[in-house]
């Protein structure tokens, strides 16, 4: 870490908090003349630092800029050993993920973009990423797991940023099977999840969580086709505080993924979150199309439903469809 990165570092950690000079220099061992030369740098990039006689420095909320240093900063203590990554632009961080993957990157690495040119969802639609206004973010996870089982990391996920979102704005969240995030009832969040498995053992070799959250995009400025059904959680100048509290949540849910009766209460919080349970919905399978009531979503996070002709089915994966009430 570079002296200015640990500068930042310190004074994210204190966000609107005044730090001394003196303070700064005795922990980074740096002279004081140092610190202000790196404080001047951190202001000509754009972080909105004041300086105060006698008080020190103080970095003020204003610029959201997504940084390494924030987002750590956000983290428990156990988890700020993980690697995290930051690009201005980048087509999807779900492919770059994938291409770190098999560069072998750890368990827990963090991919995290300004902007995406080319976000990906489900079922090869595209993930609206206009620059600063979102947290679009991918981890490479390494599970010993079957492909089975790989459901069920979409379904913690789905917990984990519900969770963060609640945490971070008090809003209720509802999620809509599979991997959508609502809130007062248009889409503010989608999460991709992408695995490659060894066929002979049928275990997973890693996967890629994908989550992008509309942070403050403004409704009208979102492609005509999405604004009546897409919004943002208006957090504002908190995008590395989100990072932070969803990764938290995320790690601490999926260390516990072997336990006994861990899957259950996943289970039960996604499904408390649930907008489509007791509701009619639309769906497809093998090419007919059928309509529904949502009765359940079972014990390893499959939705089941009876149709229109009182027969009931379990959906392992595609798209459903909420009939307007």
């Amino acid at each position: 870490m570079t002296s200015k990165d640990a500068i930042l570092h310190i004074l994210e950690s204190h966000m609107g908090e005044f730090v001394s000079g003196q303070m700064l220099a005795h922990e980074l061992s740096l002279s004081r003349t140092a610190i202000w030369k790196n404080i001047r740098t951190l202001k000509v990039e754009g972080y909105p630092i004041e300086a105060v006689t006698n008080h020190g420095y103080r970095l003020l909320s204003g610029r959201d800029r997504m940084t390494v240093e924030g987002v750590k900063a956000a983290l428990l203590p156990r988890y700020r050993d993980i690697q995290v990554e930051i690009f201005d632009t980048v087509d999807s961080t779900n492919t770059l993920a994938k291409r770190k993957a098999l560069e072998l990157a750890p368990h827990g690495a963090v991919y995290i973009a300004e902007k995406q040119t080319g976000g990906r969802g489900r079922l090869g639609r595209s993930f609206y990423s206009p620059a600063n206004t979102g947290l679009y973010m991918s981890v490479v996870l390494r599970l010993p797991i079957t492909m089975e089982q790989a459901t069920m990391v979409t379904i913690t996920a789905s917990v984990a940023v519900s969770r963060a979102i609640e945490k971070l704005t008090s809003q209720a969240v509802g999620i809509k099977w599979v991997n959508d995030i609502f809130v007062e009832g248009k889409k503010v969040c989608g999460i991709l999840t992408e695995a490659a498995a060894d066929f002979e053992t049928g275990r997973v070799q890693y996967i890629v969580l994908g989550i992008g959250v509309n942070c403050t995009t403004a409704e009208t400025s979102f492609p005509e086709e999405l604004q009546s059904i897409a919004a943002s959680i208006q957090l504002k100048d908190a995008r590395n505080v989100l990072a932070g509290t969803i990764l938290n949540e995320l790690f601490a849910l999926i260390s516990k993924m072997g336990e006994s009766d861990s899957g259950r209460k996943i289970i039960a919080e996604y499904k408390a979150h649930s907008i489509l349970i007791g509701k009619e919905i639309s769906f497809e399978e093998a090419g007919v199309k059928h309509s529904g009531l949502v009765m359940d979503i079972n014990d390893k996070g499959n939705l089941v439903v009876k149709d229109e002709a009182n027969i009931v089915r379990t959906l392992f994966a595609g798209e459903v469809t909420l009939h307007k009430s």
